[in-house]
């Protein structure tokens, strides 16, 4: 938003000129801003509903949307907590007013206010016919409060143009989120604390950037999930999408892809499970029980503190182990790379059709090897001496058809897990704008040539 500002407020000042004076420089980039935010706030379409509902902290956010659209989600600021704000705008180029009503009639939404329940339901005509979770007021008999139908006449679905529905939700940032979506895309923006959130989608993709609740699940059939932050217990589940979080911290983590990859820049969890059947799997630093399993990917950890299981089928595995505690490695069809700190101690039992150990490291005098499988205690290295630690490290490694290799680790691959968080940092940021790329150019253009008309 600052660089769109920024080149709207260049452009203004270019044709006001030196001689207006600093006054008229600062006056000339406040409306600047001001006309961004406002094509901005408009999406370059047409604003077809706009509600206001009165709300109270802790409450809950349920949408059933089981067609294709744009959905976002904002925290209320600290001002307007005591209220909701819901807006449908249609999107497109040329888009009229009369098409655009016709659209939003076709989507039929439906805003479910319950004051009694602290409660907010969005949804449209058609989510009766789609088989969901229980109805949420089906069991409670209650009186539904402030029920809103737009529906219009059959022959709008018919003849009613298509174009691009988004749906827009200001809500307190303490509310329990839980969302159902069949397509286009779900933005959770800025920060959510609530006890839960919960997004179910078929085809959209999801985008999350902090959320801070007790239980987090998010799945999506053929879309991806990309998020910054996600503390609490997490469950993230593609099918055919990737998974990309910057951060993940919480008691347990749970994260399920059958063809995507799983890209993870730090993950601080008590336990940890990951899982992908075709995909790879990488992780910048891990810290806690963590379980990785992939069927024909590759395996990456640059950094793991802690228990490690981890196994491939038919992909290579790389590890980097700062703090090892028992670390188990299955390696079916590709190789091990395995690179330790100078001065740690551990029990090492290895298999490998071919074994290469830094010669560097220094063994215990009772060193075994015994049909591809070489068994000892490692004692440090020539350069670091032996490091007493807290408890006692056990390295298991099983590589029947490939090579093993054990290699003392350096500054340069400590360095490598702050690479890959930047990497993982910038692929999210780029997923994350690339679908308002387009408009917030565009918004730069109309909004030079609104301050353009203004100063004629």
């Amino acid at each position: 938003m600052s660089g769109v500002a920024a080149s709207a407020s260049r452009a203004v000042m270019r044709g006001v000129g030196a001689a207006g004076g600093s006054w008229l420089l600062r006056g000339a980039a406040v409306a600047g801003m001001h006309a961004v935010r406002t094509v901005l706030y408009h999406r370059r379409g047409v604003r077809t509903m706009s509600r206001t509902l009165p709300a109270a902290l802790a409450g809950t956010l349920k949408v059933r949307i089981p067609t294709s659209v744009k959905l976002d989600v904002y925290p209320q600021t600290s001002e307007a907590w005591d209220h909701c704000d819901v807006f449908v705008d249609v999107e497109g180029d040329g888009v009229t007013e009369e098409h655009a009503s016709a659209i939003s009639t076709q989507f039929g939404l439906q805003i479910i206010h319950d004051t009694r329940r602290n409660a907010l339901r969005l949804e449209t005509a058609a989510t009766r016919d789609v088989p969901s979770s229980p109805h949420w007021f089906g069991a409670h008999g209650t009186r539904l409060m402030d029920l809103i139908h737009l529906r219009g006449p059959s022959s709008l679905f018919k003849t009613a143009a298509r174009a691009p529905v988004r749906l827009t939700a200001y809500v307190p940032s303490n509310f329990n989120i839980d969302i159902e979506t069949f397509g286009g895309s779900v933005h959770l923006h800025d920060t959510f604390e609530g006890k839960e959130t919960i997004v179910f989608s078929t085809g959209a993709d999801v985008y999350v950037d902090h959320l801070n609740c007790t239980y987090i699940a998010m799945e999506t059939r053929t879309g991806a999930i990309h998020a910054q932050s996600l503390n609490g217990n997490t469950l993230l589940r593609s099918r055919e999408g990737s998974v990309a979080v910057m951060r993940l911290q919480g008691n347990t983590t749970r994260c399920h892809v059958d063809s995507g990859a799983i890209d993870i820049s730090s993950l601080y969890s008590q336990y940890s499970f990951l899982r992908s059947v075709h995909g790879d799997i990488s992780i910048g630093t891990a810290m806690g029980d963590t379980s990785v399993r992939t069927g024909k990917g590759q395996i990456t950890i640059l950094g793991q503190s802690g228990r490690l299981d981890a196994e491939s089928s038919a992909g290579d595995i790389a590890l980097q182990l700062s703090e090892p505690g028992d670390v188990y490695v299955r390696c079916y069809e590709g190789s091990v790379k395995m690179g330790l700190t100078p001065s740690l101690t551990a029990d090492l039992d290895l298999e490998g059709d071919v074994i290469d150990i830094d010669q560097n490291f220094q063994f215990h005098s009772h060193l075994r090897t015994r049909d591809h499988t070489l068994m000892g205690i490692l004692t440090g290295s020539r350069t670091a001496p032996p490091r007493k630690l807290d408890w006692k490290s056990n390295i298991f490694v099983r590589c029947p058809r490939g090579k093993v290799r054990v290699y003392p680790q350096v500054w340069g691959m400590l360095m490598a897990s702050k690479q890959h968080e930047e990497a993982i940092q910038d692929i999210t940021t780029r997923r994350t704008e690339v679908a308002g790329r387009r408009d917030r150019s565009r918004a730069v253009e109309e909004a030079t040539k609104l301050h353009e008309q203004q100063e004629s």
